[in-house]
């Protein structure tokens, strides 16, 4: 079977012009209508804290991120001007940045007059409508909930970010819990000295909290107008505030606690959300899983399964591992780079736990229900969005899975543990592509792509703990051992060793930080299936970018190479970041092996 091209959706970064997308998704409820860029499935965005090169923030459909600067938003959409750039701030406890002369009344207190602490060192503030009012200054006579929509919109300017966020919100569905937990077993919303267990019901009290919640989305929705989104993190599949938001970020998606991938629930929701519909689903693996990955960033079985569902479920997805926490990094995947289009209608039930997906150019399937399931060719023409046969692509991360073969069947990894119900899924297209994502090996293993390791450093290699060098980074955090670049003063090697699953010709780039003394005649050594070959790179230039050093040819496995040398160079050395670019768009392939001739004999001649 002959490979038709090759696939790659995050290409337009460097494709696509800086006209717009003309379509955008259609209003369904409201007469609100942000103007969203029509992506493509599967829709790919991410939460973040801020900390990872624009190169990779452009790779994203969405980014959700604590970057407020008006110039940096710019150069994500110069680089992709598709890309939705959303600004976050945590509402609970208003930090990053404070509000400057934040008014003590706002802090939330209990009877003794004590500050409750929100999460660690973090003060909770007082959401409620009873909040007491500020008594001087620009604030004086405005509760927090009064004064935060004119804060968040002055933050940023949002004739540069698409909209706003929040990554932490504790609404009536949330504070039902916290409630009665014993960081608010002593808790006084309207400063009177009385804990409010002891004065008002459950009931009562929320509704208190509930009701200052709803009179800041209603000022915010008025601040930012009707052509911005407001995307919600409360922690819950919370009821309230849908009328004045787009959607939510559900946190830490690891598997559901439903046999139907929450869809009844987000399909009714969404009748009531401010058009157009955005929601992200945050992945990463969950601890016990049976195919959890070693590292955890490899649990393909996992990431497989929440891009399916959020595709079924018309979300944003993002798959991040379980060193990553809260949000630090996040990676990329094979699938992230196919282009199935929009779909041509709903999620359709095979059989129970058994779901297909339709698009414009080709199908998903997931199985949900934890349980195993079978699907097979058969089972899809039974729906009218049938447009096959099907073809599994071609990958380069996990190709014993994305074998480039015609779909005839496939089983569907399923289990329930600890009451969530986790399954599989598979991207199909309608013709047979190649689909293989840039492979980075960096000096941390956090920027270094899945299934592939981390560069091999000598010991006159150090790991340099200065961030915000213009190193290639995801996440800068000495304290969790990821760090923008590795430097030598002496003699050293640094080897980047891909793991290469389709063959071929790969465009290979480096990229070096600024640093002050840096070498300008560093030896890089590139091994490939040609052989060796030596060039030079001047690091005192062209920091904080990638660089190509030339195009070679690699086979399969992990033979080929790129080695950084310090012997000769004439200053420090720097180890951190090689890019492999799938290049053999044209080739002729056949990964199918021919059908065993018939009616042949052989005669041996000689010896």
């Amino acid at each position: 079977m002959k490979m038709l091209g090759f696939m790659k959706k995050s290409i337009k970064i460097k494709l696509i012009s800086t006209v717009m997308c003309l379509g955008f998704i259609t209003t369904l409820s409201s007469t609100l209508n942000a103007q969203l860029p029509q992506h493509s499935y599967p829709l790919i965005g991410w939460q973040t804290f801020s900390g990872a090169v624009e190169d990779y923030y452009a790779r994203f459909d969405m980014v959700i991120t604590r970057n407020r600067h008006s110039g940096w938003a710019d150069k994500l959409k110069q680089m992709n001007p598709t890309v939705s750039v959303i600004h976050t701030y945590d509402w609970n406890t208003a930090q990053s940045p404070y509000i400057d002369n934040f008014p003590d009344s706002w802090f939330l207190r209990d009877s003794q007059g004590n500050k409750i602490s929100g999460y660690g060192n973090y003060m909770m503030v007082n959401l409620s409508d009873v909040c007491p009012k500020a008594t001087s200054g620009a604030m004086a006579n405005m509760r927090y909930v009064d004064y935060l929509p004119t804060f968040l919109t002055e933050l940023v300017d949002l004739n540069h970010f698409d909209g706003l966020a929040t990554d932490g919100i504790w609404g009536r569905t949330g504070m039902a819990y916290m409630y009665n937990r014993d960081g608010f077993a002593d808790v006084d919303i309207d400063n009177n000295g009385v804990n409010d267990h002891d004065e008002m019901s459950d009931s009562e009290w929320l509704n208190r909290w509930q009701g200052g919640i709803d009179v800041l989305m209603d000022k915010l929705r008025a601040k930012v107008g009707p052509n911005k989104l407001i995307i919600i993190n409360s922690g819950t599949k919370h009821t309230w505030g849908w009328s004045k938001q787009n959607g939510i970020i559900v946190e830490k998606r690891r598997g559901f606690f439903n046999d139907k991938f929450d869809y009844d629930w987000f399909n009714n929701i969404k009748k009531y959300a401010v058009q157009p519909y955005v929601t992200l689903e945050d992945g990463m693996p969950y601890n016990s899983h049976p195919k959890k990955g070693y590292p955890s960033k490899d649990s393909f079985t996992e990431m497989r399964f929440g891009i399916v569902m959020a595709m079924f479920n018309d979300h944003y997805y993002s798959f991040q591992d379980i060193e990553a926490s809260e949000h630090y990094w996040s990676f990329w995947y094979d699938e992230f780079d196919v282009d199935l289009g929009r779909p041509t209608g709903p999620p359709r039930e095979i059989r129970p736990g058994l779901w297909v997906r339709f698009f414009d150019n080709g199908c998903a399937i997931g199985s949900c229900n934890g349980q195993s399931q079978s699907a097979s060719a058969n089972d899809l023409t039974q729906f009218s969005e049938y447009s096959g046969p099907y073809f599994r692509f071609k990958g380069g991360q996990n190709p014993g899975f994305n074998n480039g073969k015609q779909f005839d069947s496939i089983d569907l990894h399923g289990t329930k543990i600890d009451g969530r119900y986790f399954g599989d899924g598979i991207i199909l297209l309608k013709k047979p592509f190649i689909v293989v994502s840039d492979i980075i090996i960096d000096n941390s293993p956090t920027g270094t792509s899945p299934s592939s390791t981390l560069a091999k450093l000598s010991t006159g290699f150090e790991q340099y703990k200065e961030c915000y060098v213009d190193g290639y980074v995801l996440s800068c955090k000495s304290w969790l051992d990821t760090y923008e670049t590795a430097i030598s003063y002496g003699s050293g090697t640094a080897v980047f060793r891909p793991t290469i699953s389709i063959s071929g010709y790969y465009k290979v780039y480096e990229w070096h930080p600024r640093l002050s003394g840096m070498a300008s005649n560093v030896k890089h050594r590139v091994q490939s299936a040609d052989g060796s070959q030596d060039f030079t790179i001047n690091q005192q230039q062209n920091s904080g970018q990638w660089n190509e050093i030339g195009r070679f040819k690699f086979s399969n496995g992990t033979n080929g190479f790129v080695e950084i040398q310090t012997d000769g160079s004439n200053g420090a050395v720097a180890a951190d970041a090689i890019k492999f670019v799938f290049d053999d768009y044209g080739a002729d392939r056949d990964f199918e092996s021919p059908n065993p001739p018939g009616n042949i004999t052989i005669e041996v001649k000689g010896n």
